[in-house]
Parts: C-alpha cells; sequence; structure tokens
C-alpha cells in the first residue's frame, strides 16, 4: 500500500472532490437529456421507472466510490477517477 504524506493527502483530497463534481454533473446532464427524451412519453409510468433506475444506479456508484473515504484509500481513488476518465492531465 502507498503512503500518501498530508501535501499529497490534501492534493488527492481536491482531486477526489473534483471527480465528485464531474460525476455528478455529468449525471445530472444525462438524465437532463433522459426527461427531455421522455417527457411526453406514452408510459409514464415506464419513463419513471426507468428514471428511478438511473438514479438508483448512480447512487451505488457514487456511494461505493465516495462513501467511507479514509487516508488509505485517496490513491486507489484518484487511480480509478484517471482510469475512467473523469480526471486528466
Amino acid at each position: 500500500m502507498i503512503e500518501l504524506t498530508k501535501s499529497q493527502k490534501k492534493t488527492a483530497r481536491k482531486l477526489i472532490n473534483l471527480g465528485l463534481q464531474r460525476e455528478c454533473a455529468k449525471f445530472m446532464q444525462s438524465t437532463k437529456d433522459f426527461m427531455n427524451k421522455n417527457a411526453s412519453a406514452e408510459d409514464a409510468h415506464d419513463a419513471y421507472l426507468k428514471l428511478y433506475d438511473k438514479v438508483y444506479q448512480f447512487d451505488k456508484h457514487i456511494a461505493r466510490r465516495y462513501d467511507g473515504m479514509s487516508g488509505g484509500r485517496y490513491y486507489i481513488t484518484v487511480c480509478y477517477l484517471y482510469y475512467d476518465g473523469v480526471l486528466t492531465d
């Protein structure tokens, strides 16, 4: 396991927060697009269920990645954010 210094942890927290903000903004945009596409859906309940599933899956993703964050997980979380393309140089 890689141990980060105090200043590296501070930088990692900033990167993790930026990643969370970007993921949420991307989700909000995709949800807005979904709502515009399904606003006049013939089956409103089906559209609602799809929206609910979309929100539920995103919530699970965010919880897995960001909940219970401790200093020991900063490095791997930042690596995953770069790997997933959320953060770039």
